[in-house]
């Protein structure tokens, strides 16, 4: 059984590998904080990601080059909560135009619920994460749907 879910988290991934594997990911939250539970699905799936602990509104003076990143997840509950995490998100598509987004959060709604895309923005998981749920959003984040005999459970 771990064989099969770690084979359709790796397929998940490979979809989407090439840009993954150019650029880091960018990790806005607290080193020492829920953003932990991101690095550690990042450092799972092998993947480069450097973490900025930007938080509340002093995300605004973070400096975005959108072809230096490929994919940006902000850890909600370090920087502030949800709304703030939606706020921070607007900016951060505005100032790095078309740099896919997750928001992670404890009161995120769960992936694959119907408000899982907010205004055509960031894919949303809830924490705590799970490896599956993680590789699922990273998918569907740059731009291509699950496989759909794949399943994930947040």
């Amino acid at each position: 059984m771990g064989h099969i879910r770690e084979t359709s988290i790796m397929a998940a991934i490979g979809r989407v590998e090439a840009r993954l594997s150019r650029k880091p990911v960018l990790v806005i939250g607290k080193r020492e904080g829920r953003a932990r539970q991101v690095t550690a699905q990042l450092r799972h799936l092998n993947l480069r990601f450097r973490v900025e602990e930007n938080l509340y509104d002093g995300l605004k003076e973070l400096s975005i080059d959108a072809e230096g990143w490929s994919l940006a997840v902000l850890v909600a509950d370090d920087i502030g909560g949800l709304p703030i995490a939606r706020r921070s998100c607007d900016w951060l598509r505005a100032a790095a135009a078309g740099l896919p987004a997750i928001i992670a959060g404890s009161d995120a709604p769960a992936l694959g619920r119907p408000a899982t895309i907010w205004n055509d923005g960031p894919v949303m998981v809830k924490l705590p994460l799970s490896a599956q749920v993680f590789a699922r959003a990273v998918s569907q984040a740059c731009g291509k749907p699950p496989q759909p005999s794949y399943v994930a459970v947040a």
